[in-house]
């Protein structure tokens, strides 16, 4: 790259020291996310949303309403960072206990027509798989149950989704 534009040769030096750094902090990233779930701690955090640009993702959809755990990151301060860094940022606060048709109909545009790869987000993940869970079982005819043993399977407790989805259902 160096040679391209117009500064020089390669600094062989240069290339072993930023392959051995890189090594260093991938394993480093690696440690994190095994023992975290953020990279911050326990709590989504602007040092994620540099982390998610960095590694190629396009959009990130936050189904985390604002003020729902003292410490949590507003979603002004995520967006204006995830707009630094490139990012799409689609904000669509969803409570599980009042989620609707037209919340799953949302959801799915949002996934359907942003810039992909995308990153949902709410505190567990457990929302946003129940989101997701909804427009496969609305949409896309998929049996409520076989979602419950996917989720299930990836870690997820969504048992709330044949019921839901019948609610939903009735809504028209």
């Amino acid at each position: 790259m160096k040679r391209f534009l117009g500064f020089g040769q390669p600094d062989s030096t240069v290339i072993r020291a930023g392959k051995t750094n890189l090594r260093y902090h991938l394993d480093y990233i690696s440690y994190l996310t095994e023992r975290r779930r953020w990279l911050g701690g326990d709590h989504f955090s602007l040092a994620d949303i540099a982390a998610f640009a960095k590694t190629g993702y396009a959009t990130i959809i936050n189904n985390r309403p604002d003020n729902e755990e003292p410490g949590q990151l507003a979603h002004a301060a995520a967006e204006a960072e995830a707009k630094k860094n490139g990012l799409d940022y689609r904000y669509q606060p969803i409570v599980s206990s009042a989620i609707s048709r037209n919340d799953v109909v949302a959801f799915q545009k949002l996934v359907q027509h942003e810039n992909k790869p995308i990153l949902a987000h709410c505190r567990s993940g457990t929302r946003c798989y129940l989101m997701y869970a909804l427009t496969r079982a609305l949409f896309e005819g998929e049996s409520p149950l076989k979602l419950v043993a996917e989720a299930a399977a990836k870690g997820y407790d969504i048992r709330a989704l044949p019921m839901v989805v019948e609610k939903l259902q009735a809504e028209g």
